[in-house]
């Protein structure tokens, strides 16, 4: 089992601590994929920066030409489980998040469109594989459906050449605001075990903050133990990420803390 983290300039020499790095986005600057000869991918926005989702087949089409062109051959490549809504928004301030603006689709609609997406991507991109991220659920109609358990099993169960990348932040904001019959402290066990475990090939690892906002913070003792209750059931995983972001101001101290601790566990 591999480590890596999300890149940011700021993290520059902190790569001697992990196999891989993660870079996400266009354009992709050549001179950081030199820092480490291992690296994966992550689709988070298209050519034109905006955020990519898998009910544009078109745009995903675009993006995955391009990165084709590239001849890059990162070790996995990733994109975000959304939306429900072919056009979204965007709440700004704490904890942004993103909207519907046009209507909302049924599941059975938004799951076949994402199928033929995968299509693309996969026609496109060969020989790595492909994993899809859990979102994290927030009111507004751009998260209906696609963060429920349920729907995540049925995607991968119509798409089995596609893998599942756990964001532990978002299952546990999903969590949270989804599973709201049960205690508190019943929630993120639940939804996380109502995930397809087995066919997770990688974990995005950070905390989310107070009120359950994803902020990216370093992963606390909460996240390790759930690491740990889960590590026996999920036989393909392949690489942990620590998504911290740069300006959490403990974020770079933590990551070399972080890496020795999930060394221990999983090597």
């Amino acid at each position: 089992m591999n480590i890596s983290f999300t890149y940011f300039p700021e993290f520059k020499g902190l790569e001697k601590h992990v196999d891989l790095l993660e870079f996400g986005g266009f354009p992709i600057d050549k001179k950081d994929l030199k820092l480490k000869d291992r690296w994966s991918f992550h689709f988070r926005r298209d050519l034109n920066g905006e955020r990519l989702h898998l009910l544009l087949p078109e745009k995903i089409k675009e993006s995955v030409e391009y990165f084709n062109k590239t001849n890059l051959r990162p070790e996995i490549v990733s994109f975000h489980l959304g939306y429900a809504a072919e056009n979204i928004g965007k709440v700004t301030g704490y904890d942004a998040h993103n909207y519907a603006i046009s209507e909302v689709w049924s599941k059975k609609e938004v799951l076949n469109t994402f199928t033929e997406s995968f299509r693309i991507i996969t026609e496109n991109i060969t020989d790595i594989p492909i994993a899809i991220e859990n979102m994290d659920y927030n009111k507004g109609g751009a998260y209906e459906y696609v963060c429920e358990p349920e729907f995540i099993k049925d995607m991968l169960a119509k798409n089995p050449n596609i893998y599942l990348l756990l964001d532990l932040t978002h299952a546990q904001i999903s969590a949270h605001k989804l599973l709201t019959r049960y205690e508190e402290s019943e929630r993120t066990e639940k939804y996380i075990n109502s995930l397809p475990l087995d066919r997770i090939i990688e974990i995005h690892l950070s905390s989310p903050d107070e009120k359950y906002g994803d902020m990216h913070r370093p992963a606390t003792d909460r996240e390790i133990y759930i690491l740990r209750s889960i590590k026996e059931k999920m036989p393909n995983l392949k690489l942990i990420n620590l998504e911290y972001r740069s300006d959490n101001l403990d974020a770079a101290r933590m990551i070399p803390e972080t890496v020795k601790t999930l060394r221990k566990i999983f090597n």
